[in-house]
């Protein structure tokens, strides 16, 4: 669980304004709890949950989880004759494989849909932007059974002084949340983002969903292809400019950056970050 009554959590704030103040759900608060989100009744009630409730299982039925390697993904387009070796080593640290499921839809926004037979959708990150995302010191949900109306915000996830926010992709009434068991491990939205890493579950208003879908073994490879394309083209972009940095090779007796967020400086990594979010 996250330990917010820990300072050196809150060192990199840039004041003590409420976390749902910066998610637009409240005008204005200052915090004077230090951030112990567990101690302040606003916190509660806004939440809306009890903790029986908020532990409740939804009884949907957990998707197939397959994998594609970057080869299978890169691999046949004639991607990697584009750049050098370095570039490329840096990219596949970053994403030796993805995990997709034939049973979900993804959407350009890098959510995924997984339908019910009871008219409900679980939606959640894919692993892709799961396997993007620095470490989360904090997630915000809306309200519990809340109607959310398309394209409103379905979480906010904080990380430090920088936050980004997800919309839902329908619109309808929250039916549950995936809330204490991101609390007591938010990294599951980059390890296990299609199972225990999942957002939230809503009855949509209408049968349909959305039309801008992405499904289907190639149909996935093409547009995952895509996305990597940007990544190669976002990081080239920055090579020798200040910020960047692969790290020492393996001739130098040294090895490669795990990261291709570690590489390109925290600034280039947030803007290259949400220019892949805008732009899908």
């Amino acid at each position: 669980m996250i330990d917010r009554k820990r300072k050196e959590k809150n060192v990199h704030r840039l004041d003590n304004r409420c976390i749902w103040m910066q998610a637009g759900m409240i005008t204005y608060k200052l915090c004077s709890l230090d951030f112990c989100c567990e101690d302040c009744e606003l916190d509660r009630v806004l939440r809306g949950h009890n903790e029986s409730a908020g532990q409740e299982e939804s009884g949907l039925i957990f998707p197939a989880i397959k994998a594609l390697t970057f080869e299978e993904i890169v691999g046949e387009t004639g991607l990697l004759n584009l750049y050098d070796y370095s570039l490329i080593r840096l990219v596949y640290n970053s994403f030796p494989s993805i995990l997709y499921s034939p049973e979900v839809q993804y959407l350009p926004s890098h959510l995924w849909i997984f339908r019910s037979k009871k008219n409900t959708i679980r939606i959640g990150l894919d692993d892709f932007i799961g396997r993007c995302l620095e470490p989360i010191e904090q997630i915000v949900f809306p309200i519990m059974k809340n109607y959310l109306k398309e394209k409103t915000a379905i979480c906010r996830l904080f990380f430090g002084d920088w936050n980004i926010c997800f919309h839902s992709p329908v619109s309808g009434r929250i039916t549950a949340i995936n809330r204490i068991a991101l609390q007591e491990n938010p990294n599951a939205l980059q390890k296990d983002s299609h199972r225990k890493g999942w957002l939230v579950e809503i009855q949509p208003d209408r049968d349909k969903l959305p039309h801008s879908f992405v499904e289907g073994l190639e149909n996935i490879k093409q547009w995952y292809n895509k996305v990597f394309l940007e990544i190669f083209q976002g990081i080239s972009e920055l090579i020798g400019q200040p910020g960047y940095n692969t790290g020492a090779t393996i001739a130098d007796g040294g090895r490669m950056v795990n990261h291709f967020r570690q590489a390109i400086g925290k600034e280039n990594y947030i803007r290259l970050l949400k220019k892949i979010l805008m732009h899908n």
